[in-house]
């Protein structure tokens, strides 16, 4: 069982390598699908909200991974 789960996590580890940074688009992906129509109802702001919350996070992780170790 344990060499099982060690190549599972192996195999999650090929694909996925900042878990903070996959938490962050996994919950911006929620909140523009379940939260943002109920304040946007217009469908045209969806795509470009989408972006730039994808956009801010991606430039949050880049500049965290940036800077050098205290």
């Amino acid at each position: 069982m344990n060499a099982v789960r060690a190549i599972l996590a192996e195999l999650l580890a090929l694909f996925v390598d900042d878990w903070s940074f996959t938490a962050a688009i996994m919950a911006w992906l929620v909140v523009v699908t379940l939260v943002l129509p109920r304040f946007l109802p217009d469908s045209s702001w969806g795509g470009p909200v989408l972006f730039l919350g994808s956009a801010l996070v991606l430039a949050c992780s880049t500049w965290r991974r940036a800077r050098p170790p205290a």
